[in-house]
């Protein structure tokens, strides 16, 4: 009994075990697996494996059980072999620790990763076993992601639309922008003879506001662009029509963190064009070796000092810029999707991170009045801070000031909130099919249906860090530097809630954020005081 009990357990440790029960393949199934995270997702529900995905020699290898009881195959264990057999109907495979020979249904194939045992895990390569049972796998290079289907995840195109769009922006006429969307324009009707697109520039501190009043009144834009956070407005107000596409679908051809972005009440209200956030730039003449952690930040004077300035600066009273620090060191914002409980802007890790800005300015690590963003910009142009943090919009100009000896990384340990760049279909939009088929254009999920990848020229032209996964597959986007960081760093980073009740966020945290770095409130004063008010202000 003992032996028997024995080897039910080896059996179980060499296969693996996941939290979830075997299952048979179903239409629309969709497994995500993140490198390194034992986090999976089954068409969008976590599911907590007991070993990671890992990358060896180019390949994915994932847990043997998981991915094969997911797509309906029994897993079984030899161990004097040290076989693995799956199978699936008419199909067997069976593949040999550390073996390139694999037999599938008695036929020899060879792969290019064998099998392995890994912390007493069996793993197995995803692209191979997912392709035997029927199933489709497609990398996310930026998330580091893979996802495995049981349907084709390419976005639906409709050919048959014609008419009119208006398109409104807020990028300003004669801006990059602007013209980079002319070329896209152009390239469109190619593919839409039959559409006309019309695009409206407005200025873009008064976008939100005319769109609120113009579109009730049939007078707005069949599209509007702007920022994701803008949704829950548009949303509530009911000005914007959720999009009529499988979520699975979505999350198969944009940044999970973008899609999560755009979506509001458990609906999908916008496609998401590109993703902005903070990232870490420094200053080479001070930094010889890169900083690895967030305590590396927070005690640069000691490893990064700057003769007559400071190690670090950024615009510490504005949340938008102070979000790494916060939600690095494990604060909040909302209870989950209950905008209502503001209960994470008091919790231990905000509190931590009001003590860390505080001890960082007393320590001679930021400058001992609060820096503001020119004064931030200032210091680091003019070889008075080793970093700097903001966000892809100033790469130019920092390079210009700085020439070679500036450097961008992700902050490490840092998680800055994420703007995603939206495309938002009008409820009152005049032509709604053509609207979508150029929201799908725009954001670059129709890669292989056409011959121009928006996404990737916006990438390439202005350095807009593409939401579509496809957009990667272009060696010029995948390897430009600037991409490579800033989508690393907003794969890291928290989408911006789009609730309406994060205006009294803003507001609230602005204020505070000051008195706190002027010691005029402890941080446990302010974090008390940040939900006190937040609170009051929403439930009004």
């Amino acid at each position: 009994m003992k032996k028997t009990l024995s080897m039910l357990v080896m059996v179980t440790l060499l296969l693996g075990f996941a939290t979830v029960l075997p299952t048979t393949a179903q239409t629309n199934k969709l497994l995500e697996l993140y490198i390194g995270d034992t986090t999976a997702y089954v068409n969008t529900a976590p599911v907590k494996l007991d070993s990671p995905p890992v990358i060896q020699n180019s390949r994915t290898l994932v847990p043997v059980r998981f991915i094969s009881e997911q797509m309906g195959a029994k897993v079984t264990w030899n161990d004097v072999k040290r076989q693995v057999t799956i199978a699936q109907g008419t199909k067997t495979i069976i593949l040999t620790i550390n073996s390139n020979k694999v037999l599938v249904n008695g036929k020899t194939v060879t792969i290019d990763v064998p099998a392995k045992i890994i912390n007493s895990r069996t793993m197995v390569p995803v692209r191979f076993v997912s392709e035997q049972l029927g199933y489709k796998v497609k990398w996310d290079p930026v998330s580091y992601r893979v996802l495995v289907s049981n349907f084709d995840t390419a976005m639906p195109v409709n050919k048959n639309v014609k008419g009119t769009i208006t398109v409104w922006h807020g990028w300003g006429l004669g801006t990059a922008e602007a013209d980079a969307l002319d070329k896209i324009i152009a390239e469109f009707q190619k593919a839409y003879p039959s559409v006309v697109v019309n695009q409206v520039p407005v200025d873009f501190n008064n976008l939100q506001n005319k769109f609120l009043t113009a579109a009730p009144q049939g007078q707005g834009p069949d599209i509007v662009i702007g920022p994701h956070d803008w949704i829950g407005q548009f949303a509530k107000a009911g000005l914007i029509d959720p999009i009529d596409i499988s979520t699975l679908v979505l999350r198969a051809n944009y940044l999970t963190t973008s899609v999560e972005g755009v979506s509001y009440a458990g609906k999908v209200y916008g496609l998401p064009e590109s993703v902005k956030s903070d990232a870490l730039f420094y200053n080479k003449d001070f930094v010889k070796t890169l900083p690895t952690s967030i305590n590396d930040l927070l005690n640069a004077h000691q490893k990064y000092p700057v003769a007559g300035g400071s190690p670090l600066v950024f615009d510490a009273g504005n949340f938008y810029h102070e979000s790494w620090l916060h939600f690095g060191m494990g604060g909040g914002v909302f209870n989950g999707t209950n905008y209502k409980d503001v209960s994470p802007i008091k919790n231990a890790g905000a509190v931590k991170a009001f003590q860390a800005l505080v001890d960082m300015k007393n320590k001679g690590v930021m400058p001992s009045s609060l820096p503001d963003y020119g004064t931030s910009m200032s210091l680091f142009t003019n070889n008075k801070a080793a970093f700097f943090i903001t966000g892809p919009w100033e790469y130019a100009n920092l390079k210009k000031a700085l020439g070679d000896k500036m450097g961008v990384m992700v902050i490490p340990g840092g998680k800055p909130f994420v703007t995603i760049e939206s495309t938002m279909l009008s409820k009152y939009a005049k032509n709604k099919p053509a609207a979508l088929e150029f929201m799908k254009f725009l954001t670059g999920a129709t890669l292989g249906q056409y011959n121009f990848d928006a996404a990737a020229y916006l990438g390439k032209q202005i350095g807009h860090v593409p939401a579509a996964v496809n957009a990667y597959s272009d060696t010029a986007v995948a390897n430009d530097p600037i991409i490579k960081v800033f989508s690393a760093q907003a794969a890291k980073g928290v989408p911006i809630p789009n609730a309406p009740e994060m205006q009294a966020v803003w507001s609230v945290v602005n204020q505070i954020l000051p008195t706190v770095y002027q010691g005029k409130l402890s941080p446990q004063e302010a974090a008390n005081q940040a939900y006190q008010q937040i609170t009051e202000q929403i439930s009004k």
